[in-house]
C-alpha cells in the first residue's frame, strides 16, 4: 500500500531529477548550474525588474541561497544588482550584455532538451499532464511556505 501511495510522487521526483541532471550536463560548458540558468532565463524573460526575493520565490529557494547564486553570476559579470533610487533596501537584478548572451545560449539548450521530451509530453493527454504538474508545483509552493503575494508578483513580471 505504501508503494502504491508514494509511486506518483516518487515517479515525479525521479523525472525531475533526471531532467535536471541532463540539463546540468548540457550546461556544463557554460559553467552554469540549473539554478543559475533559471535565474538568467527569468531575468531575461522578465518584462519588469525582479528582486532576489522574487527570484527565490520562483526557484523555491531561500533568499540567502539565491544571493549566493547571484554573487557567482555577478563575479562572472553576467548580472548586475542595482539599488532602487526611492527605497535603498530594494535591489533589482539585471543582465549584463555578456549575461544576455549566455542566457540566450542557456535558454536554447533548455529548449533543445525540451524538444527531446516531446514524445513523452506531447499527445492527446499533454494538456492534462501539464495541468497535473502545475497543480503539484503550486501545492509545493504552498507546502513550502512561499509567500503567495511575492510569487504572484514575480510570475506577473516574468510571464505577464
Amino acid at each position: 500500500a505504501v508503494r502504491t501511495e508514494t509511486l506518483p510522487m516518487m515517479t515525479l521526483i525521479d523525472a525531475a531529477n533526471v531532467a535536471q541532471r541532463g540539463l546540468e550536463k548540457r550546461l556544463s560548458h557554460l559553467k552554469l548550474s540549473v539554478a543559475q540558468q533559471r535565474i538568467l532565463a527569468l531575468v531575461y524573460y522578465a518584462k519588469e525588474n525582479l528582486t532576489p526575493s522574487m527570484l527565490a520565490a520562483l526557484l523555491l529557494q531561500e533568499t540567502h541561497s539565491v544571493s549566493g547564486l547571484l554573487n557567482r553570476l555577478e563575479d562572472r559579470d553576467l548580472i548586475t544588482r542595482t539599488r532602487d533610487r526611492q527605497d535603498r533596501r530594494v535591489v533589482w537584478v539585471g543582465l549584463t550584455p555578456e549575461g544576455r548572451k549566455v542566457a540566450e545560449e542557456a535558454i536554447n539548450i533548455a529548449i533543445d532538451m525540451s524538444k527531446e521530451f516531446d514524445p513523452a509530453l506531447k499527445g492527446p493527454k499533454s494538456t492534462d499532464v501539464v495541468e497535473v504538474v502545475r497543480g503539484v508545483r503550486d501545492l509545493g509552493f504552498r507546502i513550502a511556505g512561499v509567500r503567495e503575494d511575492v510569487r504572484k508578483e514575480a510570475l506577473k513580471r516574468v510571464w505577464g
